[in-house]
This record gives C-alpha cells, sequence and structure tokens, in this order.
C-alpha cells in the first residue's frame, strides 16, 4: 500500500533526506516568521464569538486561567486526540467532528534508537543499504509497539535493563542463524553504548503515533475534517485530515489546505495565486470553478441551526454504522 500511495505515475520520485532530521526544516520556518511562536502555552479552550466587533472572532485561552486571545482564524494542528482535551464547547463544531475526536483510531508506535561504538551490520553482516527489515520477533509495530511501550520510561533509558536485553536479543537473533547467535550477540552487546525509547502514545502532545481509521470510518468523518468550522474560521490540519494519513506528506498537503481555505474566506486571492506559483497544487484541495473547495468554505460559514438537519441524518447513519 506504501508503494501504491508513493511510487504511482510515469516518472519515478526522487527521494532526499535531510541531513540534521526533520527538526532542520521546522527551525527554518520558524527563522522566516516575523511574529515568532510563544511557547508553553497550552491552548485550553478555543471559541467563537460571533458577537466581537471586528474580524477578530475566534478566542483562545491557554494554561486554563490565562486572560484570552483574539484572532481572525485558528489552524489547529494537533492531533485529533489533543483537540478533544480542549475545551471547544462554543466553537460550534460540527457533530461529526466531535465525533472524529471521540472515536478515531491511532495507531501505535514505539522507536528505540541504539547508539553503537561500531557499525557491526556493515563489518559483520555486510548490509550497506536498505533500512528495512521483515520479522516477526517483539520489535515489529503496531500492536507490537503496544506491548513494547510498556517497556519505555519517560526519562530513557534509565531503568529499562528490560527493553536494552529485549532489543539486542533480537537485533542479534534477526541477523544471525542457530549456528552463531551466540557469537552475534555477545559481538552486539560489547558495541551498544547507549540507547532512547519513545512511546508515542504516553506522549501528551501527541497521545498516538498517527491516524488508523477503522472500516468505514474515513467515509465517515474525513469529510467534515477537511471542512472549515466555526464561520470557516477554524481549521483543522495534520495527517489525520488528509487522504494521506499517517504520513508527513499528509500533514503538509493538509496544512497547504488550511491556508488556502483561510484565504479563500477573506477573499485574499492574489495570496492564494502565490501559493500555487511558489508551491504547486495539492491532489487533495480541489480548486476552480469545477472544484468544491470554495463550497466548503461557504458551508464552513452557515450557522449550525441550518446545517443540523442534514448533520443530524448523518450522524445518525454513522451510530447506526449505515454508509454515508
Amino acid at each position: 500500500m506504501d508503494n501504491i500511495a508513493f511510487d504511482y505515475g510515469p516518472e519515478k520520485e526522487e527521494w532526499k533526506s535531510v541531513e540534521g532530521g526533520t527538526n532542520v526544516m521546522t527551525e527554518a520556518v520558524v527563522d522566516m516568521l516575523k511574529t515568532k511562536p510563544t511557547y508553553n502555552k497550552r491552548v485550553t479552550r478555543v471559541a467563537l464569538d460571533r458577537t466581537r466587533k471586528g474580524e477578530d472572532k475566534m478566542v483562545v485561552v491557554t494554561n486554563y486561567d490565562e486572560p484570552p486571545r483574539y484572532y481572525t482564524s485558528v489552524i489547529n494542528t494537533t492531533t485529533l486526540a489533543c483537540l478533544q482535551r480542549i475545551d471547544t464547547n462554543d466553537l460550534e463544531l460540527s457533530p461529526t467532528v466531535k465525533i472524529a475526536t471521540r472515536t478515531l483510531r491511532y495507531d501505535s508506535s514505539t522507536k528505540v534508537a541504539i547508539k553503537f561504538d561500531k557499525p557491526w551490520w556493515i563489518t559483520k553482516c555486510g548490509i550497506k543499504s536498505g533500512g528495512v527489515a521483515n520479522t516477526d520477533l517483539p520489535i515489529r509495530w503496531a500492536q507490537d509497539a503496544t506491548r513494547m511501550g510498556s517497556l519505555v520510561n519517560t526519562d530513557s533509558p534509565r531503568g529499562e535493563h528490560e527493553l536494552k536485553g529485549l532489543m539486542l536479543h533480537n537485533l542479534a537473533r534477526l541477523h544471525s542463524d542457530s549456528s552463531n547467535f551466540d557469537e552475534m550477540y555477545e559481538m552486539i552487546k560489547a558495541s551498544y553504548i547507549t540507547h532512547h525509547g519513545f512511546d508515542w502514545a504516553m506522549d501528551d502532545y501527541s497521545s498516538g503515533a498517527f491516524a488508523n481509521f477503522g472500516p468505514g470510518q474515513f467515509r465517515a468523518l474525513y469529510p467534515d475534517l477537511i471542512r472549515p468550522q466555526a464561520d470557516s474560521r477554524f481549521h483543522i490540519v495534520g495527517e489525520a485530515a488528509s487522504s494521506n494519513h499517517a504520513w508527513i506528506a499528509g500533514s503538509l498537503e493538509s496544512a497547504y489546505r488550511g491556508v488556502w481555505m483561510v484565504l479563500e474566506r477573506f477573499k485574499c486571492f492574489d495570496l492564494q495565486e502565490k501559493m500555487v506559483q511558489e508551491f504547486g497544487n495539492v491532489p487533495e484541495l480541489e480548486t476552480g470553478k469545477n472544484g468544491f473547495a470554495h463550497l466548503l468554505v461557504a458551508l464552513g460559514m452557515l450557522r449550525p441551526e441550518v446545517l443540523a438537519g442534514g448533520e443530524k441524518k448523518r450522524v445518525e447513519d454513522v451510530m447506526k454504522g449505515k454508509k454515508v
């Protein structure tokens, strides 16, 4: 499925890596911003105040009791699990979005980075490329990641003797056969320097690794996740609100959509054209006269009572397991 998602087309994609990790990209974006982000300000409430004069009708409260801030639009980049913990009672979210924040499945992912004093996989095993291995050992993903996560501490690698032993043992098993397992295990154990484990399910900034839509969930939830909410001033972006969910590509494409719809809402068509010129289009955002993106913005501007009839029936159908 991964190959189908990214390897189709007449020309082969040219893949590139970022030296220093993806954090290099985010730091570069921050350097470009005129208004720098503020840190240690956990958002605890987002609301729409239609009675407020001017365009700054979005109310944002941080750390529960700090003075409110007012914005024209809000683009939400949290996971849906984190969005559920934010007070959105006065945000006019659609019933389907509320269902999504409570029920959308998130897969598990536990990563353990290990530092060795020499590249034994090259010198001993002759592995000079790759990065992916197939195995039925516990060092896999999904359900195995959930179980592995129970061995990870918040101050990794402290107190992770069992995790360390399991990792080294499984690596030796994966790179050996019955005749040389003991030799391989001793060599890997002697090369070990340290490790660091991380479980996304235990991280309070994510509360899960990535969206894993269950049966019928994508059809039922996705249309509302990409539709602007709250007078088209609140936009949900991130991999969960993308057809390429679970991938960084989905996060980037949904961010493009969110910015485009903010510009559409306030008729900044010149900036939309600039976006297209600099970044092109994204497949899941159909723009133009024959597209639907502008219609989503128009729907998002309607008051909840206007949408209530059709929305109520959709929610009832979803709860009954019917196709919508």
